[in-house]
Order: C-alpha cells, then sequence, then structure tokens
C-alpha cells in the first residue's frame, strides 16, 4: 500500500505539480524551498514514475531507469540534494564502465568512463576506424558542450546570436545519427559499434537525433551512477526534501482536470473530485493528456494544437525481470549492456514494428549493489523498444516475445534460460498502466531531429501559469534531462513570481546548469 495521502490537506497552495517522474519532484522540492506552498499529485499507488523501484520475488528491480549522471561531486543531483537537505538520503555511487556491447560476432566490447578511455575502447577493438572515432566521439563532445552553453529558452530575442555562438550545433539540429556517424566512421561494424546505444533514445540511427544521442553520450562520458537501492531511494530523497518544506504529497489521486479562467491556469480537480487552487500549475505528465484532456483543446491557440497533433510520441518497451543464481560477475561485463540484434541496426525498425525483440540492452543493478536480490543471486532487467501496436494483442504474444527476448539476452549472459529463478514481464500496455503516458512512451517524444533538443514543447505553455516539466519539454529524454527539466521549471516559475533561482548560483555554475536565457 502507498504511505501518501489520498486526499490534500488544503484547498488551495501557491503551486500543484501534476505527476511525480523526475522532472516532477525536482520541480516540487525546488519551488517547496523558495517558500510557496506545494502540492505534489500522483495518480498511481507509489511515487516515481519510471524512477519508481519495485520487489518481487525477493528481487529489487528498476524497471527503467537504471543509470543516471551528473552525480558526482558539484553534479546537478547533489547540489538539488543539499539545497534542499536531504543528501544524507540517498548514495550516488559511481559505475566503472558506462557500458558494453555484446557484439553479433560475438565479442564484448568494454567501454570505461572518461572520454579518452572511450575512444580508447572503440580504437582497440576497431584500429583501423581509430581516427574516425576520434572526430566523431569530438564532435558529440562538441555538441554537449555548445547544448550546455546555450540558453535553455530561443526566442527571436536571442536566436539570432545563438546560432552565431553555436554554428556547429545549429548545423546538426536536422541531422540523424546514422548520418553523422557515416561522416566520421567508413567501416560499417566500427559505426555499428559506435551506433550501439541508440536505445537510449528509442529510435534506430537513421531516425534518432544526433544531437540527442551526443548529448547523452558525453553525460555518460563524464560519470555514470548508480543510486544503491534502486532508484526510489534518490526519488524519495526529493520527496523528502519537498516536505521538509511543507509540501505535500497525494498518490492515487492524480489531476483530472487543470482549471482555467480567462486564459489563465487556476488549479486543479483531482480524480476524487477534490478542486484545489493554484495560480501556477505544473504538469509533468504526458503533454497530449495534459493539454487535450486536462486543458481541452477547445483552451488552446489553433497553431499550438497543430502542433501538438504533429507531434509523435517515442515508443515504449518490453521489459523482463529475471532472478538467476548464476555468476554474473565473473562473466566481466558492465552493469548495462547494449545486445545489438544485427550489424545492421536499421533491421530493428521493421522488427519493433512487427512485435519482434529490437535494441535490447540488460541491466545487471546487483553487480552495482549486491543487496537488491538474494545473497549470491542477481536481479536482471532484459529490455527491448518495442511498439505499442504490433496488430495482435500483446498479452497474447508475451510468452513468445519474452523467449526471443531471452534467447538474445544469451549472447552476453550463456545459459540464463536454465537458470531463471523468477521471471515477470511487462509489456507496452503494462507500462502505459503504470506511467499514464501514451502507448507507454518511455521517452516522452519520438527523438527524432524535429523533436528533440530545443524543438521539443518549451517549459512556458499557451496557458498562462502552466507550465510543462520532464521529458515532454527542454532539455529531453532521461533521468538526467528530466530531473533538471524540474529545475528549470523552478526557476521560470520563481522569476515569473519575482523570487529568486531555484539553486545558488555557485551551485548551478558547478552543475554546469544551461541559463534559462
Amino acid at each position: 500500500m502507498s504511505d501518501w495521502s489520498q486526499e490534500p490537506r488544503a484547498d488551495s497552495y501557491d503551486a500543484v505539480v501534476i505527476g511525480s517522474g523526475f522532472g516532477g519532484v525536482s520541480a516540487a522540492a525546488l519551488l517547496a524551498r523558495a517558500g510557496l506552498s506545494v502540492l505534489l499529485c500522483e495518480r498511481a499507488e507509489n511515487v516515481g514514475g519510471y524512477g519508481h523501484t519495485i520487489e518481487r520475488g525477493g528481487y529489487i528491480f528498476d524497471p527503467a531507469v537504471r543509470v543516471t549522471h551528473a552525480a558526482g561531486p558539484g553534479g546537478l543531483y547533489p547540489a538539488v540534494l543539499e539545497h534542499i537537505g536531504t543528501s544524507d538520503r540517498c548514495r550516488l555511487v559511481p559505475v566503472p564502465r558506462i557500458y558494453d556491447v555484446g557484439l553479433p560476432d560475438g565479442r564484448l566490447l568494454r567501454v570505461p568512463a572518461g572520454f579518452q578511455e572511450l575512444i580508447d575502447a572503440y580504437s582497440g577493438m576497431f584500429p583501423e576506424s581509430a581516427e574516425g572515432f576520434e572526430s566523431f566521439f569530438r564532435m558529440c563532445l562538441l555538441m554537449h558542450e555548445q547544448g550546455h552553453a546555450m540558453p535553455m529558452m530561443l526566442g527571436l530575442h536571442n536566436l539570432d546570436e545563438a546560432a552565431a555562438t553555436y554554428p556547429e550545433y545549429f548545423a546538426h539540429q536536422r541531422r540523424t545519427l546514422d548520418e553523422v556517424a557515416r561522416e566520421h566512421i567508413p567501416d560499417d561494424q566500427a559505426r555499428s559499434a559506435a551506433c550501439a546505444l541508440w536505445p537510449y533514445q528509442g529510435a534506430v540511427p537513421s531516425q534518432v537525433g544526433f544531437i540527442a544521442v551526443a548529448q547523452v553520450l558525453m553525460n555518460a562520458v563524464e560519470g555514470s551512477y548508480y543510486s544503491m537501492g534502486g532508484f526510489q531511494t534518490l526519488i524519495d530523497a526529493v520527496i523528502a526534501g519537498l516536505e521538509a518544506y511543507g509540501g505535500d504529497v497525494v498518490t492515487r489521486n492524480g489531476a483530472k482536470r487543470i482549471l482555467v479562467v480567462d486564459g489563465k491556469a487556476t488549479g486543479v480537480v483531482l480524480e476524487s473530485g477534490h478542486e484545489v487552487r493554484a495560480p501556477l500549475v505544473v504538469s509533468n505528465a504526458d503533454a497530449r493528456q495534459t493539454f487535450l484532456e486536462l486543458v481541452g483543446a477547445d483552451l488552446l491557440p489553433a497553431n499550438f494544437l497543430r502542433r501538438l497533433e504533429r507531434m509523435t510520441p517515442s515508443h515504449s518497451a518490453f521489459v523482463a525481470f529475471v532472478g538467476t543464481d548464476l555468476d554474473l560477475g565473473a562473466l566481466d561485463i558492465a552493469h548495462e549492456v547494449f545486445i545489438p540484434t544485427e550489424w545492421d541496426h536499421e533491421v530493428d525498425a521493421a522488427n519493433i514494428a512487427e512485435g519482434r525483440p529490437a535494441g535490447t540492452w540488460i541491466g545487471v543493478t546487483t553487480l552495482v549493489d549486491p543487496s537488491l536480490a538474494p545473497e549470491g543471486e542477481h536481479a536482471i532487467t532484459v529490455s527491448a523498444i518495442a511498439a505499442y501496436d504490433i496488430d495482435r494483442p500483446w498479452e497474447a504474444h508475451r510468452q513468445t516475445y519474452c523467449e526471443l527476448l531471452l534467447e538474445r539476452a544469451e549472447r552476453v549472459i550463456p545459459d540464463l534460460r536454465n537458470n531463471i529463478k523468477f521471471l515477470e514481464t511487462a509489456t507496452p500496455e503494462t507500462l502505459e498502466r503504470f506511467t499514464g503516458n501514451t502507448g507507454g512512451a518511455i521517452y516522452g517524444w519520438e527523438q527524432s531531429p524535429l523533436q528533440s533538443g530545443t524543438r521539443r514543447l518549451p517549459h512556458v505553455t499557451p496557458i498562462e501559469g502552466l507550465l510543462l516539466s520532464g521529458h515532454w519539454t527542454l532539455p529531453g529524454s532521461g533521468s538526467t534531462r528530466s530531473f533538471a527539466s524540474g529545475v528549470h521549471t523552478a526557476g521560470i516559475a520563481l522569476r515569473m513570481l519575482g523570487a529568486g533561482p531555484p539553486l545558488p548560483p555557485a551551485a548551478a555554475s558547478a552543475a554546469n546548469l544551461p541559463a534559462l536565457d
């Protein structure tokens, strides 16, 4: 059962935050820290969204988030946790390798943290492409550096200046990962290995935006971290800060409607019928549902509505939760391993559409935190990018898909299927029920060039007093960027109110947090 109340203590607050994912909790906690009265409402029984940790059969699993970034000294997570006074509530530890790649020929590419280490790992496996790796990863680094240096909110007042200052970033905005990788790495197998992390952004290399992947990779290169005990401990630490500064949390009672009067948000009606007044509403929920169901299409400008209807949600995922007594430590694998279907990643576009495993990766969090499984055992999540609609019921296809997925995992973990002590699966339909995201989308909007980076929906909406946070808005998908999104949303809200920034300037600078504008 949930530890949270189902009804709020008051009928009015300074701010209501809808949804308790990474972008929701960071925004809510920082608004409360700034002195606002805040209500965080969540439709599910527990808080955390994709950061929620589940316990099954004596094993603890992170269904979606198994690594994050910007968590070292001076990073964004420590800055927020220290500011809200709960840095002692969770422990973020570095992982030695950012990922491995189980190549189609059976070799295992081990990728340690560190920029030069990244180049050396790839060059050691494919020495004939060393020069190409060097130039490709340096271009990734440049996208990362320019993206962080650029203001978060671009408009007519600063767009020309930004384009002149960061020409490489703007030149790559419409380019896919495949396009850029081909320019730098002609060899098919070497290029395939460099693009193997595409599942982190949910679309094959010819469809996913280069900048989106480059920024995630460079965040990882700076350091990848795991939250001991599961990522629920990180979510709980942020919510503890929210509550310490007077914020309220309700679960099993999400927003049913956003109240709008004369174009201004005035509060929400919860699913229970409880009306809560607030001049500021932050939605960390599905953007389409926020505007089309909670607000209503009739209250939106026509041009915004057309843009919303053109945008495409990301794919979902199929996840197998596996308990095993195999000695995985002896395999010397990273706690996250990508397992490409073939050297040509493009075959996975058809595999996704037709309900076959694609974009497979495994997470073995017990290699970092053995307490997540019974002694001598391991908790494994085997994930694959999956379409919500495969022209047949997922329930009927679940067992067949799972068998194929576990067979794929055996490229890295031999004989896994004969050593399973626990098995449970989640389909895209499961993820839709769990998160409320349309089609079980795991990355918000699809990370295509036209929907990533500065082309995502802005934090500020056409409804005055309604702001967005999380992976449906800037800067993009993934735990780190969703968390950062909440920090930016809090900053925008506080500036609207004439208050100070959400973090002390020194902490924001140390965390390399982009300026708002």
